[in-house]
């Protein structure tokens, strides 16, 4: 699988896990707003662009607004970083290089995506418990 494949697929499924654990989001007449942080330049952004528009078609109460962030991946790590040790309240889902999650599970600035947080979520149990090894023992 190509690096963007991954990429996307876990973008996926932690849009999936975001949803699913339903946070503090806002909400508006009755429909809920999530903001995804992740790419939205290239191939890799009208991906993203289409599986977004998927999904609010499937879930018309539910709005996701992607917050585009650089597309150079420590460019994007730096703002995430910069991000949650401020305690930003938003976005709601981070779109994440694979090589982040002990980092940011050994700082406790991300929840594992446990059965509880994707069940029904298909791919993403599987991208989730991928994920499991030595830095993230105990989630």
């Amino acid at each position: 699988m190509s690096r963007a494949g991954l990429l996307l697929l876990l973008g996926g499924a932690f849009l999936a896990g975001g949803l699913a654990c339903r946070g503090p989001h806002e909400e508006r007449a009755g429909r809920t707003t999530i903001r995804y942080s992740g790419s939205a330049v290239g191939a890799e952004g009208e991906v993203l662009r289409r599986q977004i528009g998927r999904f609010m078609r499937l879930h018309p109460d539910l709005r996701v607004e992607v917050v585009p962030t650089p597309d150079a991946a420590d460019q994007r790590h730096q703002l995430y970083v910069e991000w949650l040790n401020a305690g930003a309240s938003q976005p709601d889902v981070l779109q994440l290089d694979v090589i982040w999650t002990p980092e940011l599970a050994a700082a406790g600035w991300i929840l594992p995506l446990d059965g509880r947080a994707v069940r029904g979520a298909g791919t993403a149990c599987a991208t989730a418990s991928s994920g499991r090894g030595p830095a993230t023992k105990g989630w």
